[in-house]
């Protein structure tokens, strides 16, 4: 009895302590916690002043973006640069026009004492017309100059594709940095009370060194998720300057609900099919075809006749007495000029056979494109799909393992779990809310892929993601 009274008095003296303990050191938490939120106050009221709180959403980043992005500039100016290749190639069905004029001084120095020497100076113009009837390379050449026009286009509506989804991706992007660094803080910081818990269970005796240090152990790989997720997000606001053109400090964040439907329509047919008929990269690769198969016949060309028109206008004065020429005189002319080429070493033959080699890879890289573009379209379809049950699934993955980490924490609480089984259900818990906020934003991006893949995707549909975003 003796004995079991002074163990009752041990425990109750410990517990005595333990709680004195934890007295003191919440008050010292909540006078650093205080000091903390005045500091930061202090912080937060300066940058009001100086730094504008105002987030840029998706419609804004875009439109930054496609004033500055050099990969869309550069696709600008190709097709303008392109489009000038139809107005020379049409140049050459108009009449050429020349007009020279020259002035000749001429001095003669005769031999002999009986002939006079002669100096006189003659001047004058022509005005030259020259007008191809028939040139078949000049056919040839407006041809492609307009399918290269036709091709130019096609990559520029690609390319403003492109943007869309390089800005998505890069937005999307930051936004799921920032969730990293949010929970990678909330990990820690829970991660600390446990540390702190424990500390105070060991020193009243209730639980061993070990326990502590592997509370410590989680607490500062904690710390460095942190560092490694502020790094990410450095880096991901990086690649959303470079699209921009300028440093974005906030963003608007994905609403806590978005629509999750499937395509529409659930054919994953349909989106084949539109994607062979209108995606602009196949497009582009089928005008190129266009493209070499005329220039088979450009080749070919050299073997065709041409025939053209020329007249001519001149005058000339010669003055002086004693030159020898008549002082002045017009004339005139006009006539064809038929050309029939006979031999020229085989270099048009094998011009031509290149050019149907070239023909030939033309088609081959064509089939490329429609293969690539198949299986896009087919697996951003299923991607789409995939996702929208990967986000429910991760969502409920989330409250299960918030469920879990009560039982565990309850369990530890009671002595029948260990500090290592709550960090490791501390850490799904938080990778599960990674893997479910970046499946959302997996999600929209595969709408949009989709769309790209099949030509449809538009500048209305940036809206309808953005219509999606915390205002």
């Amino acid at each position: 009895m003796k004995q079991d009274m002074l163990t009752k008095n041990t425990l109750s003296g410990q517990k005595h302590q333990y709680l004195k303990q934890n007295t003191l050191n919440l008050i010292t938490l909540r006078k650093s916690n205080l000091a903390k939120m005045i500091r930061t106050s202090c912080f937060l009221t300066t940058l009001s002043f100086s730094v504008t709180t105002q987030a840029e959403n998706l419609l804004d980043v875009y439109a930054m973006s496609y004033q500055s992005d050099p990969i869309l500039k550069q696709v600008i100016s190709q097709r303008e640069s392109i489009g000038e290749g139809s107005v020379q190639a049409f140049a050459r069905f108009l009449p050429k026009i020349d007009l020279t004029a020259s002035t000749t001084g001429t001095n003669q120095d005769k031999p002999t004492a009986q002939e006079s020497d002669v100096s006189y100076n003659s001047h004058g113009y022509s005005l030259d017309l020259n007008q191809s009837i028939f040139d078949n390379q000049n056919i040839v050449n407006y041809r492609i100059a307009n399918i290269n026009i036709n091709k130019a286009e096609a990559n520029l509506s690609a390319a403003q594709q492109d943007l869309i989804i390089r800005v998505s991706d890069a937005y999307f992007l930051t936004l799921s940095s920032i969730d990293s660094v949010d929970f990678s803080k909330a990990e820690k910081k829970a991660i600390g009370r446990q540390l702190d818990q424990a500390k105070r269970r060991y020193e009243v005796g209730i639980i061993a060194i070990t326990d502590v240090h592997e509370a410590q152990a989680g607490f500062d790989n904690a710390n460095a998720q942190v560092i490694a997720a502020e790094n990410s997000l450095l880096v991901a606001k990086e690649g959303l300057r470079e699209l921009a053109g300028q440093y974005i400090d906030q963003v608007s964040p994905l609403a806590e609900k978005i629509p999750l439907d499937p395509p529409t329509p659930a054919k994953i047919q349909h989106w084949v099919d539109q994607a062979l008929e209108g995606n602009f990269s196949l497009i582009a690769a089928k005008e190129t075809t266009y493209a070499q198969k005329e220039n088979i016949n450009l080749q070919r060309s050299g073997h065709y006749p041409t025939l053209g028109l020329k007249a001519s206008y001149g005058y000339n004065k010669a003055n002086g007495p004693n030159s020898g020429v008549a002082p002045q005189y017009h004339e005139s002319s006009i006539g064809l000029n038929l050309s029939i080429p006979i031999f020229e070493g085989n270099s048009v033959t094998s011009k031509t056979r290149q050019a149907q080699y070239d023909f030939q890879q033309s088609q081959d890289a064509y089939n490329e494109v429609l293969n690539t573009t198949e299986k896009n379209a087919r697996s951003s379809y299923l991607n789409v799909l995939s996702e929208v049950s990967r986000v429910q699934a991760l969502k409920q993955a989330v409250i299960s393992n918030e469920s879990a980490l009560k039982a565990t924490e309850a369990g530890f609480e009671v002595g029948t779990r260990t500090i290592v089984d709550v960090l490791n259900v501390q850490r799904d818990l938080y990778r599960a809310k990674q893997e479910h906020s970046n499946s959302r934003y997996t999600y929209i991006l595969n709408v949009l892929k989709l769309k790209q893949a099949s030509g449809e995707l538009a500048r209305v549909d940036l809206e309808t993601v953005n219509g999606w975003l915390s205002r």
